[in-house]
């Protein structure tokens, strides 16, 4: 999971445009494998008059992508009630030739942070947190006056200032299995490089140090506490830790280009790395029902989500960035929460357009794909716009 800085993505009325490039050394065009379940074997009620309208274009899309090499892997829009389009492209396994499905488990990286904002957000709920807590009252360990003024408010709006260590590791290293307590001391051992609250910078290592609280609080492993609180409860049941041991059936093996063009196993990770900070595996399926129980009432109350996804409050926090959306020909902005996640052959998008219940996800087992092009290109045809398929 290196480190993503998500964009504010705010889609002008003639349609946004891309605001990432598309990756360098793509070559040439791939054999088109396509595996389509628009409205069949869906998690939720769905009906044809939205998917008949918006599906056959989201179905080009996805396609024009895998085409043009720029992504492989599962993606779902839902508008409200109705799953518009469920699909998947390409190979979740190139040497055996397994197909991609809806079903199929990715790695997810940074999507996590929402499920340890949540649990953050649960615990202030209950009177255990509080956004003003100083992050020392929690992890004494961590001394010293930097320290010390940090709190746990910095921590969810990424404005700490905290270095991430992994980014000085050797490839190697991220093959390990490791517990919260020793990211911990790897984070404590370099103070924070800028005043607690100065500026946004994005922070694995403040989601890292979350976990950890989180774990001190309840008395529990995080992994623990994650099953209890969410992932049972909402019957996520194909999402977890994704470590390398033991086996997680129906996992797609991750990719990326050697310097020739062609594809490679990417290196092996276990996810233990980023706890916390992501580290997850998920599907679209359980990724649109954990979308539905932050709609709904399941998991926070109407006043935490109300902090949360407040645009004018928030440029990002809780795993989520905000933004602004607009339909076609209309005035008036909505309210845009965005999550992108990466890792070593793995790239993973999550939209929630809020004032509207739609809902885009996209997971995918190749390093290189163009993560805000193709949110643009998805929710810019929901909301009425035409793009322009990539070449």
């Amino acid at each position: 999971m290196y480190p993503i800085r998500t964009a504010r993505p705010r889609p002008e009325r003639d349609g946004a445009r891309p605001v990432s490039d598309p990756p360098a050394g793509t070559r040439g065009l791939r054999p088109l494998l396509l595996v389509v379940l628009t409205l069949a074997c869906a998690p939720a009620a769905s009906g044809p008059q939205v998917a008949g309208r918006f599906g056959p274009r989201l179905q080009e899309i996805v396609e024009a992508y895998h085409t043009a090499d720029l992504f492989q892997g599962a993606v779902l829009v839902a508008m409200g009630d109705e799953i518009v389009y469920r699909g998947a492209v390409g190979l979740a396994n190139e040497e055996w030739g397994v197909a991609n499905a809806p079903e199929t488990r990715f790695t997810v990286a940074s999507l996590g942070k929402a499920f340890t904002g949540v649990i953050v957000l649960q615990l202030i709920e209950e009177g255990r947190l509080s956004l003003a807590d100083p992050l020392s009252e929690h992890l004494p360990e961590l001394e010293g006056d930097a320290w010390r003024r940090v709190t746990i408010e910095h921590l969810v709006h990424h404005t700490a200032g905290i270095p991430w260590p992994q980014d000085d590791w050797e490839p190697s290293r991220y093959a390990g299995r490791y517990e919260l307590a020793e990211i911990v001391t790897w984070i404590s051992a370099r103070e924070p490089s800028a005043d607690p609250g100065a500026e946004f910078e994005y922070c694995n290592s403040c989601y890292h140090l979350l976990g950890a609280i989180i774990e001190r609080i309840t008395g529990s492993a995080f992994e623990d506490v994650l099953r209890e609180r969410l992932l049972h409860p909402l019957e996520l049941s194909n999402t977890g830790i994704a470590y390398a041991r033991p086996l997680i059936q129906h996992r797609a093996s991750g990719y990326v280009r050697d310097e020739a063009g062609s594809y490679v196993n990417a290196l092996l990770q276990d996810q233990s790395y980023a706890v916390g900070a992501g580290g997850m595996y998920s599907t679209v399926d359980d990724l649109l029902r954990w979308h539905r129980a932050l709609t709904g009432d399941q998991v926070l109350s109407a006043e935490s989500k109300a902090m949360v996804f407040d645009r004018d409050r928030n440029r990002s926090g809780y795993g989520w960035s905000l933004g602004a959306y607009v339909h076609k020909d209309e005035e008036e902005l909505g309210t845009l929460a965005l999550g992108l996640g990466g890792t070593s052959g793995f790239s993973a998008g999550i939209a929630r357009l809020l004032d509207d219940d739609y809902f885009i996800v996209f997971l995918g087992n190749i390093g290189h794909v163009p993560q805000v092009q193709l949110m643009n290109d998805l929710w810019n045809t929901i909301l009425g716009f035409e793009v322009e398929l990539p070449q």
